[in-house]
């Protein structure tokens, strides 16, 4: 369930109130208290972008950790050379 807020006045300041009817408004300007959900669709989009950004960085960092324990500091090295050689290339 979402946050019920003033649109016009500062969220801080917003103090809620009942009327006759048991609608919710604000006691400083008298405006009826808007429901904000806490997922919305913006919200959904920009965490699977962020998600799509990172993960693959994330995943090369722990692949590359992971080689970098199994195979020994030399090679390692190497191929490291030829993987940034590769992608000066490709640019």
């Amino acid at each position: 369930m979402g946050k019920l807020y003033c649109p016009y006045c500062d969220r801080k300041y917003t103090i809620e109130k009942k009327d006759r009817s048991d609608n919710l408004y604000c006691r400083v300007c008298g405006e009826y208290l808007i429901k904000k959900n806490l997922i919305t669709i913006k919200t959904i989009v920009s965490l699977i972008s962020i998600f799509s950004i990172i993960l693959p960085f994330a995943l090369l960092l722990f692949l590359s950790i992971k080689d970098y324990k199994n195979n020994n500091s030399k090679h390692h090295t190497v191929r490291l050379i030829n993987f940034q050689d590769s992608i000066v290339n490709r640019f």
